[in-house]
């Protein structure tokens, strides 16, 4: 009679599943054994859920790498020093555009150009079926002419101005805006600059004649706004 113990075990799929399953560290993968510990449908259940997780895991690195290589960009940076620059246009208004001057000296005017103020309480109601308004030409159509006649010359009131230290050789356009007529510094030919700091660059000097009669308009005050 022969003695069997002494066979090596012969392997099998099963045997070497349930040795992996045992040591692996593999997250659900340890609780799949075909049913031969835990109940089938549990097996069932982990092998779903693990098909699901590994597919959304390919699904995920596939379409990032896809979006990667869809979309190759080579960024460089580089550090260039300029020996100039181009100073930017400067527009200069008045926040009350008004020449008193080209109206004549009537309340009734100046209620009315305070009313399209930010303080039109501060006026008196408009009748406007008063003969007043249509004899000084309210309901006429506004042209450009009579845009810059009523206006503020604001280049006039320019007292005194240099770039990079040299003087009174800028040349300003007339601009019109919201605010009404302005004056545009460096508008039609730009000029360059090596300069900075505070003594260079632009530096004008205005006079607004704050002793002559301004009407309100789009502010209730007179200054200057600089853009």
């Amino acid at each position: 009679m022969s003695d069997n113990s002494d066979k090596p075990e012969q392997l099998t799929f099963a045997n070497i599943w349930d040795d992996y399953i045992e040591s692996t560290g593999f997250h659900a993968v340890n609780k799949i054994d075909f049913g031969r510990k835990h109940p089938l449908a549990r097996t069932v259940f982990w092998i779903v859920l693990w098909l699901a997780s590994a597919s959304y895991l390919i699904y995920i690195v596939t379409t990032e790498l896809s979006s990667y290589y869809r979309y190759p960009t080579i960024t460089t940076v580089s550090l260039k020093y300029a020996d100039k620059l181009q100073f930017p246009a400067i527009t200069v208004c008045n926040l009350a555009t008004k020449n008193r001057s080209m109206f004549g000296d009537d309340n009734r005017t100046e209620h009315y150009y305070l009313r399209i103020t930010p303080m039109p309480a501060a006026a008196t109601p408009i009748n406007w079926s008063d003969p007043f308004y249509s004899t000084e030409g309210f309901f006429n159509e506004r042209t450009i002419e009579d845009f810059y006649n009523e206006s503020k010359q604001l280049s006039q009131f320019i007292e005194f101005h240099e770039f990079d230290l040299k003087s009174n050789y800028l040349n300003y356009s007339p601009v019109a805006t919201d605010l009404g007529l302005c004056v545009r510094f460096n508008g039609d030919i730009p000029v360059t600059t090596a300069m900075y700091g505070g003594l260079y660059n632009l530096h004008v000097y205005i006079d607004l004649l704050l002793d002559n009669d301004y009407y309100p308009e789009s502010y209730v005050s007179s200054g200057l706004k600089v853009k």
